[in-house]
């Protein structure tokens, strides 16, 4: 249940979401009694209320000598003219573990519409962590774990991103030699996921024992067409000095699906040109050897996740501390203070706050940072000596596997990446034991970011999801562990306010047990963000996002025509171009959403049949490699 596993997805083309599992003692065919059996849910949506109808399940692992752990998934879409979610698959990945032995790891897709529920489809496929390292199927695998992080359907292919370590199964950092990271890639074949996988090996810090100084999660982000991509691990860079000693972002970018990937510029905190930047380095307190040197901390306890914007420029969102010791074995060391008889790792005064932090760019220039929200409270400790663990609910003595659910900082996009929205979940100290800093007892909290200017939703403190009047009493004040799905299922404009459909599941049990089977509460509710119109967007209609990308491929196409405006079933596009390829197309209504998609020609007339689409005004867009390069407007009658 990592925050940034993506384990709740939407897919916008055939309009359901799918949350990836372990099954449920009350999910029990004959079949897949064992543990680790991995299920599939499938949220399907109504096309006449446009409101969520059921969900259904499907098994898509079962293997009693290596049991399934850590998963992830989605819906993937073999057709970029297909809107059945019948005809879509479900795509798994995880760890295995055999006996108390990681084994390796497993991949498993599985038609959606296909008879056998209650069985694994025939794309089953258990790569080993010792060799050989390939399954048949796919032989160019070589040795990786816990596939299990930031798993992303994009119109290519799926992906997920684990680490490489030599010893997964080792008990120490210098023994488990964690290298860096490796990205796998499912490629479609007839039926069956092809997966090849490459590696990122970042330039870390060396620690005096030989380990990394690394996280061991990997972040990666794709945007819908698979072609501009961002992997970031948190860790120590090599030759840093300064405010970049730390615990900080480091990123590769590909703009090739993945075919090479550069290391570009990270945050630059030696920079003081940035205000907000400063802002936050100044509310840190300084490393001992020298207190006038701030290094910010990336912390993955309260979760960190990154997402690609319309503009496909890279959101890394999280919080951060302050280093307290500049030697490169200790750069792990936090500054703690002292609040009501309480550790924590912030002060919690004015303006020393754990904040939500959202750091843009993409290597070319130097990255803006803005702040999205502060949070009252931070993640307890799930280990007896650590600070917060008597306030931990999950994680009192008598609890036998202890786990904490901190801020779990994610975030989620519209299809089209002109909107950006964060969740983060934080407890109401009114309720907390003692008025204490401890998130006991979280609320999930969103915000809404407008990219094309920078404007976030007017509410203060983000809009309260579970907090709200009418919420299940299951979940109100008892949101943990919770996922916020991939993509928004719907946008809407108005003059004062931007409505999206957000997706978001909540899980936990009464007992506050995590060695006990959990239930999952799952909403998809439109919001109305207070944000307010802009003379740059604009709010009748959605503005066209990426506009340096525009004008960088604009020399291709010459002129567009598309013909007769308004239509009653049939339109004409002519698309005059400098070169005779294959352009792809999509039709989006005035809230964003795709209704279509397909391919035309270059240098010749195209015919399209739009008979299916209800009366209205549609935007068709013209894309290269993933780019948008034309846009027109249409009325269909």
């Amino acid at each position: 249940m990592y925050s940034n596993s993506k384990t709740l997805q939407y897919h916008p083309i055939v309009s359901a979401y799918s949350f990836i599992t372990l099954k449920s003692p009350s999910y029990n065919p004959v079949s897949n009694g064992n543990e680790g059996t991995i299920v599939g849910y499938v949220g399907k949506n109504n096309a006449t209320t446009n409101s969520l109808a059921s969900w259904d399940s499907t098994c898509l692992w079962t293997n009693t000598l290596n049991i399934a752990r850590e998963v992830v998934g989605a819906i993937w879409n073999p057709s970029a003219v297909n809107y059945s979610v019948a005809n879509a698959w479900l795509v798994a990945s995880g760890s295995t573990k055999s006996g108390t032995t990681i084994s390796g790891s497993f991949r498993a897709s599985k038609l959606i519409g296909t008879a056998g529920t209650n069985t694994p489809g025939i794309d089953t496929q258990f790569f080993s962590n010792t060799n050989p390292f390939s399954s048949s199927t796919s032989p160019s695998m070589t040795k990786h774990d816990l596939p299990s992080f930031s798993f992303n359907s994009s119109d290519d292919a799926v992906r997920t991103i684990g680490p490489i370590y030599n010893d997964v199964n080792a008990t120490n950092d210098q023994t488990k030699g964690l290298r860096g990271a490796m990205i796998t890639k499912g490629t479609f074949n007839s039926g069956t996921m092809i997966w090849t996988c490459d590696s990122i090996i970042p330039p870390a810090v060396v620690r005096s024992d030989g380990s990394k100084s690394l996280f061991y999660q990997p972040y990666m982000a794709f945007n819908t067409d698979g072609i501009v991509g961002y992997i970031v691990m948190i860790g120590a860079r090599a030759g840093a000095n300064g405010s970049n000693i730390g615990w900080q972002p480091i990123i590769y970018k590909t703009t090739n699906g993945g075919a090479t990937w550069i290391l570009i510029n990270g945050i630059d905190f030696n920079s003081t040109s940035n205000s907000t930047i400063n802002y936050i380095k100044n509310s840190l307190d300084g490393v001992s050897t020298n207190t006038s040197v701030k290094v910010p901390c990336f912390d993955p306890s309260e979760g960190i996740d990154i997402n690609i914007d319309c503009e496909w420029k890279l959101h890394i969102v999280g919080t951060v501390k302050g280093t307290a010791k500049s030697h490169n074995d200790s750069l792990t060391y936090v500054h703690q203070y002292l609040n009501a008889g309480e550790t924590y790792s912030w002060p919690h005064t004015n303006s020393r706050r754990p904040y939500i932090l959202d750091f843009t760019g993409d290597g070319t220039n130097s990255w803006q940072c803005r702040i999205i929200d502060s949070a009252d409270t931070e993640c307890p400790a799930n280990i007896p000596s650590l600070p917060g663990f008597t306030n931990n609910p999950w994680a009192n003595n008598s609890q036998p596997v202890p786990v904490s659910s901190g801020m779990r900082i994610q975030t989620s996009r519209s299809y089209n990446g002109d909107y950006i929205v964060y969740s983060w979940a934080e407890s109401d100290t009114l309720i907390t034991t003692n008025s204490c800093k401890w998130n006991e007892y979280p609320n999930v909290k969103l915000r809404a970011l407008r990219v094309c200017d920078g404007v976030l939703n007017a509410e203060p403190g983000g809009f309260n999801i579970t907090g709200a009047t009418g919420v299940l009493a299951a979940v109100k004040d008892k949101a943990y562990f919770h996922h916020l799905s991939t993509y928004l299922r719907a946008s809407a404009y108005a003059v004062s306010t931007s409505t999206l459909m957000v997706g978001i599941s909540v899980t936990r049990n009464s007992n506050w047990d995590g060695s006990m089977p959990v239930n999952h509460y799952f909403s998809s509710t439109h919001i109305a963000f207070s944000i307010p119109s802009s003379m740059f967007c604009g709010w009748a209609s959605p503005f066209v996002c990426g506009p340096t990308q525009i004008n960088k491929n604009s020399n291709n196409i010459n002129n567009i025509e598309l013909y007769p405006n308004p239509t009653f079933t049939e339109i004409t596009i002519n698309l005059t171009s400098s070169e005779t390829k294959t352009y792809i197309y999509n039709i989006t209504d005035l809230a964003g959403k795709q209704i279509k998609k397909g391919e035309l020609s270059g240098n010749k007339n195209n015919s399209l049949n739009v008979s299916e689409l209800t009366q209205g005004v549609y935007i068709f867009n013209v894309l290269d490699a993933g780019r948008i390069i034309g846009v027109k407007k249409f009325v269909k009658e």
